[in-house]
């Protein structure tokens, strides 16, 4: 009698709008935990939450899975390869969905985050920053920086110092048709070159449908503009030479080529140079003896500063 006022209780204790995780359940740990915060709200807040809509990873068994009867238990599916899909799905068909046979696993997607003032703290670059321990602190002042990439927006906050100025010096886009007003760049032959900080903004950036490049040189020089500095970059002071490759980005003789084109400007301004290149090929014996490497040392030794 004690066990069954006991279940009683419980039973009508329980909310009635709460989702159930079966032990032998399909649903990855993020979806249960979030189920379990679901249950644990207030009525209004419960409400609410259950008609949230949600991002997953469902992982079914082709055989087995019907496209159409997860559609009707409240999957709607953005895309489908293999036997996974990507779905949006309100938080109160949660259950339903993983129900439906042939579903195999339900992950609710996790949240991405800027980490790099993270990245920061762990590789010490914010003591150098602050001095700490030396001399005097480094921020990149002084030292230009060459980023060899795509997908350059020149005239990204970051690229900018606290008095307004854009630290971009030079453009050289390798894949844009030289003009009278862009010419090639002197040596060199193709492309096109920018010199002047009003023809840079005017510019813009080189390619629309893509922007690795100003992640990565925000990861190397971007300034202390952004949220009070936490996501700066490694040399926030540095003057910044762009070398992009356009949509042509498996040239590696265009590498090298950059390489000397960065080289080059920090020669005419009388600064010392690093050069980043976020690139890479498969091609070559990886040893330090391709004509890319043993040129890349070359460059490296006619450095005047």
């Amino acid at each position: 009698m004690k066990r069954l006022l006991i279940s009683i209780a419980v039973a009508l204790a329980a909310p009635l709008a709460t989702l159930q995780a079966q032990p032998n359940s399909v649903l990855a740990p993020n979806a249960r935990i979030k189920m379990a915060q679901i249950n644990k709200a207030t009525p209004v807040q419960r409400s609410a939450a259950l008609s949230t809509t949600l991002s997953a990873y469902l992982m079914v068994d082709e055989d087995e899975i019907d496209w159409q009867a997860l559609q009707q238990a409240g999957a709607q599916i953005s895309m489908r390869t293999g036997n996974m899909a990507t779905i949006r799905v309100e938080a109160s068909r949660l259950q339903a969905l993983a129900q439906v046979p042939g579903v195999k696993h339900l992950q609710l997607a996790s949240k991405g985050r800027q980490q790099l003032d993270k990245a920061r703290q762990d590789a010490g670059t914010d003591l150098v920053l602050q001095g700490t321990s030396l001399s005097s602190p480094y921020t990149g002042k002084g030292v230009v920086i060459g980023i060899v990439d795509a997908g350059f927006d020149y005239g990204h906050k970051a690229f900018y110092d606290a008095q307004g100025n854009n630290r971009i010096k030079r453009v050289w886009e390798q894949s844009t048709e030289p003009t009278t007003r862009f010419p090639s760049p002197q040596n060199f032959g193709y492309g096109a070159e920018i010199k002047e900080q009003s023809e840079i903004e005017w510019a813009g950036g080189d390619i629309a449908n893509n922007s690795h490049g100003t992640h990565v040189t925000c990861i190397a020089a971007g300034s202390k503009l952004l949220a009070d500095g936490a996501f700066c970059g490694a040399a926030p002071d540095a003057d910044i030479v762009l070398v992009s490759m356009g949509e042509a980005s498996d040239d590696n003789v265009n590498f090298t080529n950059a390489i000397k084109y960065v080289f080059d400007y920090a020669d005419e301004v009388g600064k010392p140079a690093v050069v980043n290149l976020s690139l890479g090929t498969h091609a070559g014996p990886h040893d330090g003896t391709s004509p890319f490497d043993r040129m890349a040392d070359q460059l490296l030794s006619l450095i005047h500063i």
